[in-house]
């Protein structure tokens, strides 16, 4: 993700799970199905959001419960603008509570996912060679080692 501060609540929590936007997208359709929301988020819908483009009361019900399921907010707190970072000033609570967050969402479905992709990744191993996969393998390793390092 890039260095610029977050627009939104919404954009900073999806940070905070180290997710692309495309991987959250998936992760919001598993989540809607195991957990019966009928909401749906499309790649371009959610890069409208996280930049604040779209108010809360134009948003679809379904797919606003869909994100306040997820996240345990509510939608208006979701779109509007993050907090100010203060984990400097309040002894390291805030990265705690980050953290702590950021285990909560290690689910099965997330765990599936990772080998998912780690089973790509050896196809391509295979296929291409190592030269080929190198920059996606240390990106999944930097990743899997932020979720372990929460757990």
């Amino acid at each position: 993700m890039p260095d610029r501060p977050a627009r939104t609540l919404l954009e900073s929590h999806i940070r905070e799970r180290s997710m692309t936007l495309e991987e959250f997208v998936e992760y919001a359709e598993r989540f809607g199905r195991d957990h019966g929301e009928p909401g749906t988020l499309s790649l371009r819908h959610l890069q409208r959001l996280i930049t604040g483009q779209q108010a809360a009361p134009t948003l679809r019900p379904a797919t606003a419960r869909l994100l306040e399921r997820m996240f345990g907010e509510g939608i208006v707190a979701l779109l509007g603008p993050p907090p100010a970072d203060n984990s400097e000033l309040d002894g390291g609570a805030g990265e705690l509570r980050r953290m702590l967050e950021a285990t909560r969402r290690v689910d099965q479905s997330v765990i599936g996912l990772l080998h998912q992709q780690l089973d790509a990744i050896r196809r391509l191993d295979r296929q291409l060679g190592a030269v080929v996969v190198r920059g996606e393998l240390k990106a999944k390793i930097e990743q899997v080692s932020r979720l372990i390092s929460t757990a």
